[in-house]
C-alpha cells in the first residue's frame, strides 16, 4: 500500500516540532511504507527528515517490496536508513528491493498466534528498535555512534546480492551490536560523519529524476539547539 503524501508530511513535520521541543530527547523514526518518487511532497519530506538528522535523530525506513534495485520513497533520501528483506533462508527475500543505497538487512518474515506476514515493513522496525534498545542499555551513544555499530556487527549474508554490494553492510546482530553498545565509553573516537560518508545535495536527487514544474528546494529548516554534551538524555521516542 503506498503512503498518503500529506499524511506522511505531517507526521514529519510533528517529529521535527517534537525535537524542537525536546532537545533532549533521542529520536529514532521508523517509516514502514513506500511510494513513488514523483511527488511533489518528496521535497518538503527530504527536507525533513534531513532536519530530523541535523537534530541527532535517526529515520529508518523499509526498502519496498517490488524486487527492484533502485530506490523508492523513502529510501532514496541519503539521511535515511534503508533496510532490505531477508527470508527464512537468510537470503535476499524475493519481494525485497536492493541496491546501491541500501544500508543493512534485517529478517523481514513475522510469525505469531495468528499472525504471519512478511515485507520490509517487518524489516526495518527491527533496526529501529536495535537501535533504540542501544540507547536504553547506554544512554550516551548517540544515534549515529549507535548505527555505526550496528553496521560493523553486521553479518555477511550467503548470497550473491550481497556480494554485490547490493544489500549494505549485511545482516543486524543484535546481540553483537547490543554488546558493543554497552562496552562503549564516552571517550571512544568511534564517529560517524554522513556528511562525508554518505549525505547528497536534494537538488542531485531532483535533477535526477528529472522531475518539472517544482520549484527548487529552499534553505534547510534552521537546526535547532542541540543537546549539552553534559546533561542526562531524556527516554528514547521511537515513532
Amino acid at each position: 500500500k503506498e503512503a498518503n503524501p500529506n499524511k506522511v508530511s505531517e507526521a514529519l513535520m510533528k517529529v521535527v516540532a517534537f525535537m524542537r521541543e525536546n532537545p533532549r530527547t533521542k529520536v529514532v523514526v521508523n517509516l514502514s511504507l513506500g511510494g513513488p518518487l514523483l511527488d511533489e511532497n518528496i521535497f518538503v519530506d527530504a527536507i525533513l527528515i534531513r532536519s530530523i538528522y541535523e537534530q541527532g535523530g535517526v529515520t529508518v525506513v523499509g526498502a519496498g517490496n517490488e524486487s527492484l534495485p533502485f530506490p523508492n520513497f523513502a529510501s532514496a533520501f541519503p539521511e535515511a536508513v534503508a533496510v532490505s528483506a531477508l527470508d527464512q533462508r537468510e537470503k535476499k527475500a524475493e519481494y525485497s528491493n536492493y541496491g546501491q543505497h541500501i544500508d543493512l538487512a534485517a529478517p523481514g518474515r513475522i510469525e505469531g498466534k495468528g499472525i504471519q506476514a512478511e515485507g520490509t515493513s517487518f524489516a526495518s522496525p527491527r533496526v529501529a528498535g536495535l537501535i533504540a534498545g542501544m540507547f536504553m542499555r547506554n544512554p550516551a551513544l548517540t544515534p549515529l555512534q549507535a548505527l555505526k555499530i550496528i553496521k560493523d556487527t553486521a553479518d555477511p549474508v550467503n548470497d550473491d546480492y550481497y556480494r554485490k554490494g547490493l544489500l549494505g553492510k549485511g545482516k543486524i546482530d543484535p546481540q553483537e551490536a547490543l554488546k558493543k553498545a554497552m562496552e562503549f565509553k564516552k571517550s571512544s573516537s568511534l564517529d560517524y560523519d554522513f556528511t562525508k560518508e554518505e549525505m547528497k545535495d536534494v537538488e542531485v536527487l531532483r535533477k535526477t529524476l528529472n522531475v518539472k514544474n517544482v520549484p527548487p528546494v529552499a534553505e534547510p529548516i534552521p537546526q535547532f539547539a542541540g543537546t549539552n554534551a553534559n546533561d542526562e538524555p531524556k527516554p528514547v521516542a521511537v515513532t
